[in-house]
């Protein structure tokens, strides 16, 4: 039986994205090698480990010509394979093919900016301002999953949860609602929290806070008179 041809490609999948360059993160390996030609071929035979030519228990992946390795480690990893004959004769090994994988960083939560709001106005509104956007970020290595919570009914959140993978963002909005109209001459003030549920790395909140002055009255106006 000839020996098995070369590699024609191999690629890694990690948790974050596919395809990137090495090193990359701990994840996933398809491999795959040219077909042995010889006309009693059964099959193949992958051999992987942490060292260059030792490796462990072979998985038998039948005849085809791309296997994907699951689950691995940090580390580098070392592939080769060989393939079986009818008779169950092995072949040498191919070219050796190796990875080196890292472990991901932890996901972590940025919000901005890091100013909350302050708002005023006289009772019945409106106040100004009204609003706050905020960008909220991950900058870590995986993905986190958040949510954004306040406790006064006078503060709308445009949304309370959610998840960003590693470089993305999305922007959310805090704003003062009808329910502030209702509220009499007096400061106000609210918390609005971000939390990073996954790992809890960037947690932070923002403050909120509302000065309702008492309606004025326009000294200038006259009585006005009707006559019929």
């Amino acid at each position: 039986m000839k020996k098995l041809g070369c590699f024609v490609v191999i690629t890694l999948f990690t948790s974050l994205s596919l395809g990137v360059t090495t090193p990359v993160f701990a994840g996933d390996a398809i491999l795959s090698w040219k077909a042995n030609t010889d006309s009693d071929l059964a099959g193949y035979n992958l051999y992987y480990g942490t060292a260059s030519g030792s490796y462990g228990t072979p998985i038998d992946v039948g005849n085809q010509t791309t296997y994907t390795v699951t689950g691995l480690g940090p580390g580098t990893h070392y592939f080769a394979v060989t393939a079986y004959n009818t008779s169950g004769n092995e072949s040498g090994f191919s070219n050796e093919v190796s990875e080196t994988f890292t472990t991901a960083s932890p996901g972590v939560l940025v919000v901005s900016p890091s100013t909350g709001l302050s708002a005023s106005g006289n009772t019945g509104g409106p106040f100004s301002p009204s609003l706050q956007s905020y960008i909220l970020g991950n900058t870590g290595g995986t993905t986190i999953n958040y949510t954004i919570s306040n406790s006064q009914s006078w503060v709308s959140l445009s949304e309370t949860s959610g998840s960003l993978d590693p470089g993305t963002s999305t922007s959310v909005t805090v704003s003062i609602n009808g329910n502030a109209d209702g509220l009499g001459a007096d400061t106000y003030s609210d918390t609005v929290s971000f939390t990073n549920t996954t790992n809890g790395d960037g947690n932070t909140s923002r403050s909120m806070n509302l000065t309702v002055n008492p309606a004025t009255i326009d000294e200038n106006a006259g009585d006005y008179i009707v006559m019929f």
